[in-house]
């Protein structure tokens, strides 16, 4: 349902254009004032007009405008502005490759909605800069000649926000190279703009299935019927879908939220599969949730919670591989 607040800005808006793709991205919002937000936003700021629309309360307490809304500028000493040098680790522009055997693609740095808790803060400042396929040719040289990466993540940014040409010519030249035998994309487009998922996008990807596709849902509220459209569309063109969530304070650190996370998500044919504590990055001190806290969370979903909904609860560390918390028992089925 369309609510009143979004009706003000826009209209009363047709069925049609409200689940067009190109609709929405032409209508993000930029400006909070525009929004109605009177928050002093102190950072990047950017939301669809769908995801605008699941906000009931416009200030802290509301675990939508939480994520999206800049306004927490203290700086803990130890958060860095790259916390896991990921320039570092690039051998090649836009290629990141921290692990032994995976690569990741900075596809973008454009996203139809900025996570104020992002790892990639640090690219910010490079304005919505977008990979080109002579550049991804490059990656893919290195690829070639570097056969022990058998797995390619194409994130960003948001990899499912370039056009279906170049998303379709990056899958087909990685299917090219011989070495890489698993693909992954990791999106938010079905929690900010699932209308993006088009039956063109859907069976551009199903060409080049199989594909593991890790969503990011944080709060049930996300869990809308677009969004269950856009994953059902997925699944019918092959894909795996896992999610990873991220432990916010004030978003979803509450048993009960959770529960109803991973359950609905486990409906929508989604396999909840991270659980990440809050990454160290500038301005997220808001966010953080002790992880005690956050064990206590799981060890009580594996006694309530069936295992196919259990996620694993992970911290990723910088200078050091992803860090394995929870859950420690045997989770029965």
């Amino acid at each position: 349902m369309i609510t009143e607040r979004t009706k003000k800005i826009f209209g009363n808006i047709s069925g049609k254009l409200w689940n067009d793709w190109h609709w929405q991205l032409k209508n993000r919002i930029t400006d909070p004032k525009i929004a109605g937000i009177e928050d002093d936003c102190r950072g990047r700021f950017a939301v669809t007009p769908h995801y605008f629309n699941l906000i009931r309360r416009f200030d802290q307490s509301d675990p939508i405008y939480r994520q999206i809304v800049p306004i927490d500028a203290d700086y803990a000493s130890y958060t860095r502005k790259d916390p896991f040098d990921e320039e570092s680790h690039m051998p090649v522009s836009g290629l990141i490759v921290r692990y032994p055997d995976r690569g990741l693609v900075v596809t973008t740095d454009f996203c139809y909605t900025y996570c104020q808790f992002c790892t990639r803060k640090w690219r910010w400042g490079k304005s919505g800069e977008q990979i080109t396929i002579s550049r991804f040719e490059k990656i893919a040289e290195y690829l070639e000649n570097h056969s022990h990466i058998r797995e390619l993540i194409f994130s960003g940014g948001d990899a499912l926000t370039l056009n279906d040409e170049t998303i379709e010519r990056m899958l087909s030249i990685t299917r090219s190279i011989k070495s890489i035998k698993v693909i992954r994309i990791a999106t938010r487009v079905p929690a900010f703009m699932p209308q993006r998922i088009t039956e063109n996008l859907s069976s551009i990807i199903k060409k080049f299935s199989p594909i593991w596709i890790m969503t990011h849902f944080n709060h049930p509220r996300e869990l809308t019927h677009e969004s269950s459209r856009a994953t059902a569309a997925l699944r019918f063109a092959g894909v795996s879908l896992l999610n990873q969530s991220v432990l916010l304070k004030g978003v979803n650190d509450n048993y009960n939220t959770l529960y109803e996370l991973f359950s609905k998500l486990q409906e929508f044919g989604i396999k909840p599969y991270y659980l990440f504590s809050c990454d160290p990055v500038y301005g997220t001190e808001k966010f953080k949730v002790p992880i005690e806290q956050g064990i206590e969370f799981i060890e009580r979903l594996v006694k309530e919670l069936g295992g196919i909904a259990i996620p694993r609860y992970i911290a990723d560390v910088p200078g050091r591989s992803k860090l394995h918390i929870a859950p420690l028992r045997q989770i029965e089925t």
